[in-house]
């Protein structure tokens, strides 16, 4: 585990006293680049030093040391920051009243917060129902169908009367990748859901339908920036206090 102030290559991932929640540090000097994805909870990105940016379906969103920047859960975006940073990323699930309500991404500028508590006290504080959904009716069937079932790309096009290339124009469009590639991101999503629940990783691997462990750890480390190894072990009984950063 990272202790603090330690500069770190990768995310550091843990379990937080405040609320049990799931976070993600890393202070570094380096880029690390990252594969775009998304998470089965609300992102909430607090920015410590220099800035942290998402590109997504709604735009591009760049938030700068002191600002605070939330991302639906299920939101696909692809990370990208400066060299020199210090971030803090906390994930809450969407039916939390802290986040509900919350459809599209938000942006708190210069909020001066830094403290898990003091972010998620950041978000409380904003009106419910200040966003407006991204997704129609007609695009969650498509997504859901997509991630609940097994049907080829050609026959889930042919069930919603669409052309496979049609199809695949359209999913781009709405969920800002292709619809393989977003299967692939939510079996990653799903492989880190066992990981937390302590599942081994080959075990998770197997589960989320990997070819094998490899399988998983390449994409893991492009996606999340930690192998699944170490994602697992900020979750293990004893990780909780010996991990937490000074600033949280």
């Amino acid at each position: 585990m990272a202790q603090s102030g330690e500069v770190t290559a990768h995310w550091t991932y843990m379990c937080l006293p405040v609320g049990q929640l799931e976070a993600a540090v890393r202070r570094a000097t380096t880029i690390l680049p990252q594969a775009g994805h998304f998470h089965d909870k609300v992102q909430i990105v607090a920015v410590r030093e220099g800035w942290r940016s998402f590109n997504t379906v709604a735009g591009e969103f760049v938030a700068h040391a002191g600002d605070i920047l939330v991302i639906p859960a299920g939101m696909f975006h692809t990370p990208g920051m400066c060299a020199c940073s210090t971030v803090t990323n906390l994930y809450v699930c969407p039916t939390d009243p802290i986040v509900r309500g919350i459809a599209a991404p938000v942006i708190l500028h210069n909020t001066g917060v830094i403290r898990a508590a003091e972010v998620l006290n950041s978000i409380r504080a904003l009106s419910v129902g200040r966003t407006q959904p991204i997704q129609t009716a007609a695009s969650a069937k498509m997504r859901r169908i997509l991630i609940e079932t097994e049907l080829a790309i050609p026959k889930i096009a042919k069930r919603l009367g669409y052309s496979t290339d049609g199809f695949i124009r359209n999913f781009k469009r709405v969920f800002g990748t292709t619809p393989g590639y977003y299967r692939q991101v939510h079996r990653l999503s799903e492989a880190r859901r066992l990981l937390r629940d302590g599942s081994k990783p080959a075990e998770a691997a197997y589960a989320a339908s990997f070819a094998d462990q490899s399988h998983l750890g390449r994409l893991f480390v492009k996606a999340y920036g930690a192998t699944p190894a170490a994602y697992r072990a900020g979750f293990q009984s004893g990780a909780v206090v010996d991990s937490v950063p000074d600033w949280l």
